[in-house]
């Protein structure tokens, strides 16, 4: 523990400033971050309490302010928000920037494929499938692949009909 009588951080932090490393302390000791049996938090108290499932603003709340901080975090949230509420359109929208951020194309590409099916018509979402899958075309493109940019035109046509700039 940093103390009056014992400064570790006041004389460790600039050393490793100046060392170019970084401090594991906080990815080692944070409970947020670690598995079910490891945490303790207040917050999973207060939700045992509270005997009902977080609202749908709420994680819309909580996905706001985590995103800035921590994509662990995050992770946690958006997946319960999806878990609860598989048909919210704002938690799948969380879902799908989460995997394609991380580089999950396919799983990306399923979420985008719900989000569609619940709201055909939305130009970002139209766009987005657009651009996975002439993503997935110019990976894959070989001639020996089967991909076709059929698809990412089909998506980029409905786009353009529904009115996205982009």
């Amino acid at each position: 523990v940093n103390k009056d009588l014992f400064p570790i951080l006041e004389y460790e932090a600039p050393k490793a400033f100046f060392l170019g490393k970084e401090s594991r302390i906080i990815d080692a000791n944070d409970e947020r971050l670690g598995t079910d049996k490891k945490r303790h938090l207040y917050f999973l108290d207060y939700l045992k309490w509270r005997d009902k499932p977080l609202e749908r603003d709420d994680f819309k709340d909580m996905h706001a302010f985590y995103g800035r901080y921590s994509e662990a975090i995050l992770r946690h949230i958006v997946d319960e928000w999806v878990l609860l509420y598989p048909s919210d359109p704002d938690a799948l929208w969380a879902l799908f920037l989460l995997d394609k951020g991380e580089g999950k194309r396919e799983s990306a590409l399923r979420v985008i494929r719900r989000l569609l099916s619940l709201q055909p018509g939305n130009p970002e979402y139209l766009e987005s499938a657009a651009d996975l899958e002439f993503e997935r075309y110019t990976q894959g493109a070989s001639y020996l692949g089967k991909h076709t940019p059929k698809r990412a035109v089909t998506f980029l046509k409905k786009a353009l009909d529904a009115g996205a700039v982009n």
